[in-house]
């Protein structure tokens, strides 16, 4: 008996399944960060810093073809918590959006090598 392929429709399913959990999981993430006000807020810069790097890597994704819906959404959130002087909500927004971008460039070089299992043979 031969090995056993997933279908199309399993793998997308679980593709679906994997990103809905990393969206929720960041969201939590991003409450929690939110929640702990009691630290010193992070240098003005350093914030600034990570949205630009948010901004990069959303770019890649990009033009990848592989860019998340919600991520320029994310960085536009964290410019606008930055210029209100919201520095902890921009921080952690920030991340969460330069984290969503390194994970659809994972997401599309992992894509991108899995094309030839779908080829019928």
């Amino acid at each position: 008996m031969g090995p056993v392929h997933e279908s199309e429709g399993v793998r997308e399913m679980k593709s679906v399944l994997l990103v809905s959990i990393i969206i929720l999981f960041g969201t939590q993430v991003l409450g929690n960060l939110q929640a702990a006000g009691s630290d010193q807020p992070p240098a003005t810069d350093e914030v600034m810093s990570l949205i630009e790097q948010a901004e990069m890597v959303r770019q890649r994704a990009s033009q990848a073809g592989a860019e998340w819906l919600r991520t320029g959404q994310l960085i536009d959130q964290a410019r606008q918590h930055a210029e209100a002087g919201e520095w902890r909500r921009a921080d952690a927004t920030a991340r969460l959006a330069l984290r969503q971008g390194e994970l659809a460039l994972e997401q599309s070089v992992r894509e991108s090598g899995t094309w030839e299992d779908r080829v019928l043979r």
